[in-house]
């Protein structure tokens, strides 16, 4: 089973020379870098957290929206057999100060939040700086280029970051890297609280490459193929997307500089693979239903076979889906006339379900394999059984190791498990269903390890 960290070298050998992300500078031209770029950059990160003494499992929090540097320190952390920690870049101060300190994170890689209208009080350097003196296990706060550097005893400027790493061997580098066991943790992410503090979920190398695999399996990309990241890093779905499977193959990423502009890249860049949450297909459904009833051209020319396919592939090249293989919704329910509109005009557009416990993914519709209203079948080597309260157990490898410091969660959870004969196999609570293999409405989680 290959990790994701030796897909970065694969990449290297096999596609160095391809883009591998791309990102606008201020003057909105695309600066790319080639998975030889990346991987050297994130060596050179790795590099540095060596220096600052980051050991196996030392958790290492990512407080920003997406940029090139986030993708670095990702990659680096695991790379090094550390644990990557995402934090919202809207959060607060104390909803920082709780994601760091109950991580126990080392050090604090500090970026943007692209909607905080110049105010400092939304800005990630003012609200951490807020709360340092807090935070008696942080060591080091790492201000990302183009913010501002505020002054404290641990607080340093990218640059100087970079710095320290220079002394640091390849060799030292390799060592750690080919230590790293499948069954480490790789990833901690938090939960959204809506059930009290939140809780960090412990995901494994194993569970990302296993869901990935999983998926790989029907969703199938090229080198080169285009996705579009806007979906914040600190969440699983977008953890999944733009730092696990778009590694595993070799694809060009995309990094949207602001969630509102999301729909504008996407007709820009014309992706091959596309996932977000309902709000953003909701925006699109309403522009082309609202095309569609205006124009007779395309009320009556979409009926007419001489010329339907002319017109469906405007209307997707116009909304950003004119490459489009395969698009995913997840994270909250989709309305199933958006859908059912997608897939009239051949917009491959799927449900499917997952929660940060399972690795964002449990089940999804593809091709040949779809039922609106649903979250389609579960994914390959992954087991569903229906407990005795009619709640649905999923199991497979995709499910978390534990939460991270919360022994009466994962204690509770068994709890909730004892009736199922599952156990002692890790299951994780996911949906009702109307009959097999499709799942539909989507309950609770438990976890028996």
């Amino acid at each position: 089973m290959i990790h994701t960290p030796k897909y970065l070298f694969k990449n290297k050998d096999n596609h160095g020379d391809s883009p591998a992300i791309s990102i606008k500078d201020s003057n909105g031209n695309w600066q790319t870098d080639s998975w030889k770029d990346y991987l050297n950059s994130v060596i050179s990160v790795a590099k540095s957290l060596l220096a600052a003494g980051i050991q196996k499992n030392d958790k290492v929090s990512l407080y920003s929206y997406n940029r090139k540097e986030w993708s670095y320190c990702y990659s680096a952390t695991q790379l090094i057999n550390g644990v990557a920690v995402g934090v919202y870049h809207t959060s607060s101060s104390d909803e920082v100060e709780w994601v760091v300190d109950n991580s126990d994170s080392k050090i604090v890689f500090v970026g943007n939040n692209p909607n905080d209208n110049d105010e400092n009080n939304k800005k990630p350097n003012y609200r951490l700086f807020d709360i340092i003196d807090k935070l008696k296990k942080l060591e080091m706060i790492v201000i990302m280029n183009g913010e501002k550097l505020l002054e404290h005893p641990k607080i340093i400027s990218w640059e100087n970051f970079i710095e320290q790493g220079k002394n640091i061997s390849d060799d030292k580098i390799q060592k750690r890297y080919e230590k790293i066991s499948i069954d480490d943790v790789s990833s901690l992410i938090y939960t959204s609280g809506t059930t009290g503090k939140p809780k960090g979920v412990e995901l494994t190398f194993r569970n990302w490459t296993f869901t990935m695999n999983s998926l790989m399996k029907f969703l199938k990309f090229k080198p080169k193929d285009s996705i579009v990241s806007w979906l914040p890093g600190a969440h699983v779905f977008g953890q999944a997307l733009d730092c696990h499977y778009w590694a595993m193959n070799s694809m060009h990423m995309h990094i949207v500089d602001d969630p509102l502009n999301t729909v504008d890249y996407a007709k820009e860049v014309q992706p091959n693979l596309f996932c977000s949450v309902p709000r953003i297909y909701e925006k699109i459904f309403s522009n082309l239903a609202a095309a569609i009833n205006q124009k007779a051209i395309l009320k009556y020319g979409l009926k007419l076979p001489v010329i339907s396919h002319l017109l469906k592939k405007k209307l997707k090249t116009a909304v950003g889906f004119g490459n489009l293989t395969f698009a995913i919704s997840g994270a909250a329910p989709i309305n199933p006339e958006i859908l059912d509109l997608f897939q009239k005009l051949d917009i491959p557009l799927f449900e499917g379900y997952g929660m940060t416990e399972n690795t964002a993914a449990a089940t999804l519709n593809y091709t040949d394999h779809n039922k609106i209203g649903s979250v389609g079948p579960p994914l390959d080597d992954t087991e569903v059984k229906i407990s005795e309260n009619g709640e649905v157990l999923l199991k497979g490898d995709n499910v978390m190791k534990g939460y991270y410091k919360n022994e009466k969660a994962i204690l509770s959870s068994e709890q909730e498990a004892e009736s199922t004969s599952m156990s002692p196999s890790p299951s994780t609570s996911v949906a009702k269903t109307d009959h097999a293999p499709f799942a539909l409405v989507v309950i609770t989680c438990s976890v028996k390890p």
